[in-house]
């Protein structure tokens, strides 16, 4: 499933979640806008990708994904706030952050966007979730799983 998490550029991320599921349907399944629809359960190995526009320093120094110019901003607990409830208990799958910056920690921070929300996926769905993000820009489609773009969250 791809998640847009972005309202004020749907140019830059609906369209592009739009363009990727036609492009791959047998990889990301259904695409959904946050906010704005009922977000369907994921399912157990079913792997979430997260689109939307990123930086490592938020309004309050932590990272943060959402709009790119107004004012929709989540740090990672606030994000998993708003989506836990389509994480089922047991979650086995990888969840996909294509945003700018998910994988860079912020300025003088020791983790990024992408290892905060591992935190909390890890803790209350599954230990077994994988979490990735995108070091510097991102363009273009949402990557495949298997593409090297891919920063896996370290949380050693």
């Amino acid at each position: 499933m791809i998640l847009s998490v972005c309202r004020d550029d749907l140019k830059g991320t609906w369209e592009v979640a739009k363009c990727s599921l036609h492009a791959h349907p047998d990889v990301f399944h259904s695409a959904h806008l946050v906010f704005e629809s009922e977000v369907p359960m994921l399912g157990v190995n079913e792997d979430l990708y997260v689109i939307a526009h990123g930086a490592s320093i938020g309004d309050e120094g932590k990272p943060v994904i959402g709009d790119a110019h107004d004012a929709l901003y989540l740090d990672a607990p606030t994000f998993w706030e708003n989506v836990k409830n389509i994480f089922p208990e047991g979650y086995q799958a990888s969840v996909y952050v294509s945003a700018c910056e998910s994988a860079d920690p912020g300025p003088g921070l020791d983790f990024s966007f992408t290892e905060m929300f591992a935190v909390y996926v890890k803790s209350e769905r599954s230990v077994n979730c994988r979490v990735y993000g995108h070091k510097g820009s991102v363009g273009g489609e949402i990557p495949l799983p298997d593409e090297d773009l891919w920063i896996e969250a370290d949380l050693a």
